[in-house]
Protein backbone atom coordinates (compact mmCIF):
# COMPACT_ATOMS: atom_id res chain seq x y z
CA UNK A 1 0.00 0.00 0.00
CA UNK A 2 2.57 2.59 0.57
CA UNK A 3 4.47 1.48 -2.45
CA UNK A 4 1.67 2.96 -4.31
CA UNK A 5 0.47 5.76 -2.47
CA UNK A 6 3.25 7.13 -0.17
CA UNK A 7 4.30 6.88 3.46
CA UNK A 8 2.56 9.92 4.69
CA UNK A 9 0.71 9.58 7.62
CA UNK A 10 -2.80 9.77 5.72
CA UNK A 11 -1.20 7.89 2.94
CA UNK A 12 -0.37 4.94 5.36
CA UNK A 13 -3.57 4.89 7.43
CA UNK A 14 -6.05 5.34 4.44
CA UNK A 15 -6.03 1.19 4.10
CA UNK A 16 -7.71 1.43 7.22
CA UNK A 17 -10.59 4.46 6.41
CA UNK A 18 -11.51 2.87 3.45
CA UNK A 19 -11.65 -0.62 4.69
CA UNK A 20 -13.76 1.10 7.63
CA UNK A 21 -16.18 2.79 5.18
CA UNK A 22 -16.78 -0.60 3.15
CA UNK A 23 -17.58 -2.16 6.16
CA UNK A 24 -20.04 0.53 7.14
CA UNK A 25 -21.75 -0.45 3.86
CA UNK A 26 -21.52 -4.00 4.03
CA UNK A 27 -22.98 -3.50 7.49
CA UNK A 28 -25.91 -1.98 5.87
CA UNK A 29 -26.04 -5.05 3.33
CA UNK A 30 -26.20 -7.56 6.11
CA UNK A 31 -29.13 -5.48 8.48
CA UNK A 32 -31.47 -5.13 4.41
CA UNK A 33 -30.60 -8.79 4.41
CA UNK A 34 -32.13 -9.51 7.90
CA UNK A 35 -34.69 -6.64 8.92
CA UNK A 36 -35.11 -4.40 6.47
CA UNK A 37 -34.04 -0.56 4.83
CA UNK A 38 -35.49 1.29 7.44
CA UNK A 39 -33.10 -0.65 9.74
CA UNK A 40 -30.59 -0.52 6.94
CA UNK A 41 -29.89 2.96 7.11
CA UNK A 42 -29.95 3.55 10.93
CA UNK A 43 -27.02 0.59 10.96
CA UNK A 44 -25.11 3.02 8.22
CA UNK A 45 -25.63 5.27 10.70
CA UNK A 46 -24.29 3.69 14.17
CA UNK A 47 -21.72 1.66 12.07
CA UNK A 48 -20.24 5.24 10.72
CA UNK A 49 -20.44 6.88 14.34
CA UNK A 50 -19.55 3.50 15.94
CA UNK A 51 -16.54 4.62 18.14
CA UNK A 52 -14.37 1.52 17.97
CA UNK A 53 -14.85 1.26 14.64
CA UNK A 54 -13.99 4.70 13.79
CA UNK A 55 -10.59 4.47 16.04
CA UNK A 56 -9.63 1.58 14.61
CA UNK A 57 -10.24 2.99 10.81
CA UNK A 58 -7.47 5.82 11.69
CA UNK A 59 -4.98 3.69 12.66
CA UNK A 60 -2.23 1.90 10.28
CA UNK A 61 -3.14 -1.31 11.74
CA UNK A 62 -4.95 -4.80 10.51
CA UNK A 63 -8.36 -4.32 12.82
CA UNK A 64 -10.31 -2.27 10.30
CA UNK A 65 -9.08 -4.43 7.64
CA UNK A 66 -10.12 -7.54 9.41
CA UNK A 67 -13.37 -5.98 10.36
CA UNK A 68 -14.63 -5.73 6.31
CA UNK A 69 -13.47 -9.55 5.05
CA UNK A 70 -15.39 -11.33 8.13
CA UNK A 71 -18.60 -8.68 7.80
CA UNK A 72 -18.48 -9.94 3.98
CA UNK A 73 -17.48 -13.31 4.44
CA UNK A 74 -21.59 -12.93 6.97
CA UNK A 75 -23.09 -11.50 4.96
CA UNK A 76 -22.51 -14.02 1.86
CA UNK A 77 -22.66 -16.88 4.48
CA UNK A 78 -26.26 -15.29 5.27
CA UNK A 79 -26.87 -15.38 1.38
CA UNK A 80 -25.64 -18.87 0.79
CA UNK A 81 -28.44 -20.12 3.71
CA UNK A 82 -31.12 -18.33 1.32
CA UNK A 83 -29.90 -19.64 -1.85
CA UNK A 84 -27.99 -22.57 -1.28
CA UNK A 85 -27.50 -24.01 -5.23
CA UNK A 86 -25.48 -20.89 -5.51
CA UNK A 87 -21.96 -22.08 -5.09
CA UNK A 88 -20.42 -18.72 -6.04
CA UNK A 89 -21.25 -17.26 -2.31
CA UNK A 90 -19.22 -19.84 -0.62
CA UNK A 91 -16.48 -18.89 -2.65
CA UNK A 92 -16.64 -15.42 -2.05
CA UNK A 93 -17.24 -16.73 1.82
CA UNK A 94 -13.57 -18.59 1.30
CA UNK A 95 -12.00 -16.04 -0.24
CA UNK A 96 -12.82 -13.41 2.25
CA UNK A 97 -12.28 -16.45 5.51
CA UNK A 98 -8.85 -16.86 3.99
CA UNK A 99 -7.90 -13.21 3.80
CA UNK A 100 -9.49 -12.79 7.09
CA UNK A 101 -7.11 -15.22 8.61
CA UNK A 102 -4.01 -13.60 6.68
CA UNK A 103 -4.85 -10.73 8.59
CA UNK A 104 -5.21 -11.57 12.16
CA UNK A 105 -5.30 -14.69 13.71
CA UNK A 106 -8.44 -14.49 15.75
CA UNK A 107 -10.50 -14.55 12.75
CA UNK A 108 -10.79 -18.49 13.52
CA UNK A 109 -13.14 -16.88 16.13
CA UNK A 110 -15.29 -15.69 13.67
CA UNK A 111 -15.60 -18.79 11.62
CA UNK A 112 -16.67 -20.47 14.89
CA UNK A 113 -19.20 -18.74 15.58
CA UNK A 114 -20.09 -19.81 12.00
CA UNK A 115 -20.05 -22.97 12.47
CA UNK A 116 -21.77 -23.16 15.65
CA UNK A 117 -24.28 -21.55 14.07
CA UNK A 118 -24.62 -24.07 11.02
CA UNK A 119 -24.23 -26.51 13.92
CA UNK A 120 -27.21 -25.13 15.82
CA UNK A 121 -30.00 -25.57 12.38
CA UNK A 122 -28.60 -29.19 12.30
CA UNK A 123 -29.72 -30.02 15.68
CA UNK A 124 -32.41 -27.63 15.87
CA UNK A 125 -35.76 -29.95 16.28
CA UNK A 126 -38.03 -27.12 14.42
CA UNK A 127 -35.25 -26.88 11.52
CA UNK A 128 -33.01 -29.44 10.96
CA UNK A 129 -31.20 -27.96 7.83
CA UNK A 130 -28.35 -29.89 6.85
CA UNK A 131 -26.02 -26.63 5.94
CA UNK A 132 -23.13 -28.09 7.71
CA UNK A 133 -22.92 -31.58 5.81
CA UNK A 134 -22.96 -30.19 2.68
CA UNK A 135 -20.39 -30.94 0.26
CA UNK A 136 -20.03 -26.88 -0.94
CA UNK A 137 -19.35 -26.29 2.33
CA UNK A 138 -16.83 -28.45 3.31
CA UNK A 139 -15.74 -27.92 -0.22
CA UNK A 140 -14.78 -24.48 0.47
CA UNK A 141 -13.52 -24.95 4.20
CA UNK A 142 -10.94 -27.59 2.68
CA UNK A 143 -9.83 -24.67 0.08
CA UNK A 144 -9.86 -21.93 2.92
CA UNK A 145 -7.48 -24.66 4.82
CA UNK A 146 -5.48 -25.07 1.95
CA UNK A 147 -4.91 -21.38 0.93
CA UNK A 148 -3.34 -21.10 5.37
CA UNK A 149 -1.09 -23.77 5.16
CA UNK A 150 1.68 -21.50 3.56
CA UNK A 151 1.01 -19.11 7.27
CA UNK A 152 0.85 -22.27 9.39
CA UNK A 153 4.82 -22.93 9.58
CA UNK A 154 4.95 -19.04 10.86
CA UNK A 155 2.37 -19.68 13.67
CA UNK A 156 4.38 -22.80 14.42
CA UNK A 157 7.30 -20.59 14.99
CA UNK A 158 5.44 -18.81 16.83
CA UNK A 159 4.18 -21.04 19.40
CA UNK A 160 7.79 -22.41 19.58
CA UNK A 161 9.12 -19.31 20.75
CA UNK A 162 6.28 -17.82 22.71
CA UNK A 163 7.76 -18.52 26.27
CA UNK A 164 11.00 -16.66 25.02
CA UNK A 165 8.65 -14.38 23.63
CA UNK A 166 6.52 -14.00 27.03
CA UNK A 167 10.31 -13.61 28.74
CA UNK A 168 11.38 -10.81 27.37
CA UNK A 169 7.69 -8.89 27.79
CA UNK A 170 6.68 -9.12 24.52
CA UNK A 171 3.12 -9.75 24.97
CA UNK A 172 2.65 -7.75 28.04
CA UNK A 173 -0.13 -5.70 26.57
CA UNK A 174 -2.31 -9.13 26.71
CA UNK A 175 -4.51 -9.50 29.91
CA UNK A 176 -6.04 -12.52 32.17
CA UNK A 177 -9.68 -12.57 31.60
CA UNK A 178 -11.29 -11.62 35.20
CA UNK A 179 -14.89 -10.49 36.32
CA UNK A 180 -14.34 -7.54 34.66
CA UNK A 181 -13.26 -8.44 31.67
CA UNK A 182 -16.50 -8.64 29.10
CA UNK A 183 -18.44 -5.33 30.51
CA UNK A 184 -15.41 -3.47 30.15
CA UNK A 185 -15.05 -4.45 26.24
CA UNK A 186 -18.42 -2.97 25.58
CA UNK A 187 -17.91 0.15 27.86
CA UNK A 188 -13.96 0.88 25.48
CA UNK A 189 -16.53 -0.11 22.09
CA UNK A 190 -18.73 2.75 23.09
CA UNK A 191 -16.19 5.44 25.19
CA UNK A 192 -13.18 4.21 23.78
CA UNK A 193 -12.39 3.82 28.10
CA UNK A 194 -13.01 2.24 30.72
CA UNK A 195 -15.69 3.93 33.34
CA UNK A 196 -14.15 3.16 36.48
CA UNK A 197 -16.34 5.81 38.24
CA UNK A 198 -19.72 4.03 37.45
CA UNK A 199 -21.09 3.32 40.28
CA UNK A 200 -21.46 -0.67 40.24
CA UNK A 201 -25.55 -0.50 38.61
CA UNK A 202 -24.25 1.84 36.24
CA UNK A 203 -21.38 -0.20 35.09
CA UNK A 204 -23.43 -3.27 34.53
CA UNK A 205 -26.38 -1.39 33.30
CA UNK A 206 -25.27 -0.97 30.08
CA UNK A 207 -23.62 -4.70 28.85
CA UNK A 208 -26.56 -6.38 30.44
CA UNK A 209 -28.85 -3.96 28.64
CA UNK A 210 -27.33 -4.95 25.17
CA UNK A 211 -27.70 -9.09 25.95
CA UNK A 212 -31.21 -8.74 26.73
CA UNK A 213 -30.94 -6.53 23.36
CA UNK A 214 -29.30 -9.01 21.04
CA UNK A 215 -31.62 -11.71 22.89
CA UNK A 216 -34.94 -9.97 22.32
CA UNK A 217 -34.22 -8.83 18.54
CA UNK A 218 -33.06 -13.09 17.86
CA UNK A 219 -35.99 -14.57 19.65
CA UNK A 220 -38.05 -12.47 17.38
CA UNK A 221 -36.73 -13.96 14.16
CA UNK A 222 -39.09 -16.48 13.00
CA UNK A 223 -37.76 -17.11 9.27
CA UNK A 224 -36.80 -20.80 8.23
CA UNK A 225 -32.99 -20.42 9.18
CA UNK A 226 -33.22 -17.90 11.90
CA UNK A 227 -30.38 -15.57 10.39
CA UNK A 228 -30.52 -13.18 13.02
CA UNK A 229 -28.94 -15.73 15.42
CA UNK A 230 -26.13 -15.96 12.96
CA UNK A 231 -25.34 -12.08 14.01
CA UNK A 232 -25.49 -12.69 17.42
CA UNK A 233 -23.23 -15.89 17.44
CA UNK A 234 -20.92 -13.51 15.33
CA UNK A 235 -21.38 -10.74 17.81
CA UNK A 236 -21.07 -12.71 21.39
CA UNK A 237 -19.00 -16.14 20.44
CA UNK A 238 -15.38 -14.47 19.64
CA UNK A 239 -15.55 -12.38 23.00
CA UNK A 240 -16.59 -15.06 25.19
CA UNK A 241 -14.27 -17.68 23.60
CA UNK A 242 -11.22 -15.34 24.08
CA UNK A 243 -12.62 -14.66 27.41
CA UNK A 244 -12.46 -18.28 28.39
CA UNK A 245 -9.09 -18.55 27.22
CA UNK A 246 -7.78 -15.41 28.67
CA UNK A 247 -8.91 -17.70 31.95
CA UNK A 248 -5.77 -20.20 31.74
CA UNK A 249 -2.81 -18.04 29.87
CA UNK A 250 -2.80 -14.04 28.72
CA UNK A 251 -4.54 -13.56 25.75
CA UNK A 252 -7.59 -10.68 26.09
CA UNK A 253 -7.59 -7.65 24.52
CA UNK A 254 -10.48 -5.98 22.92
CA UNK A 255 -9.54 -4.99 20.07
CA UNK A 256 -8.51 -8.46 19.39
CA UNK A 257 -12.42 -9.40 18.75
CA UNK A 258 -13.44 -5.59 17.94
CA UNK A 259 -14.68 -6.78 14.57
CA UNK A 260 -17.33 -9.25 16.62
CA UNK A 261 -18.31 -6.14 18.26
CA UNK A 262 -19.57 -4.47 14.90
CA UNK A 263 -22.68 -7.12 15.29
CA UNK A 264 -23.57 -4.26 18.14
CA UNK A 265 -24.61 -1.32 16.15
CA UNK A 266 -27.10 -3.56 13.77
CA UNK A 267 -28.71 -4.95 16.46
CA UNK A 268 -29.38 -1.68 18.31
CA UNK A 269 -30.53 -0.33 14.96
CA UNK A 270 -32.98 -2.95 15.15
Amino acid sequence: WMELFGNTPLSIRSLSAIAGTITVALGMAVARSLFNDRVAIVAGLFLALFPMSVRLSQEARMYALEGMFLMGATLVLIHWLRKPERYRYCLIYAGCMTAALYTHYYAILAALAHWLYLMVLWCHPLVRARYITAKVWWVCNTLIAVAYIPWLFSLVDLLKHYSKIKAVGSVAWLARGNFHTLPDSIWRFFTLQSPSMLPDAGYWLMPLLLVVIVGWITSLDRAACRPTMLLALFTIVPMLSLFCLSLFIPAYIERYVAFAALGLPLFLAA
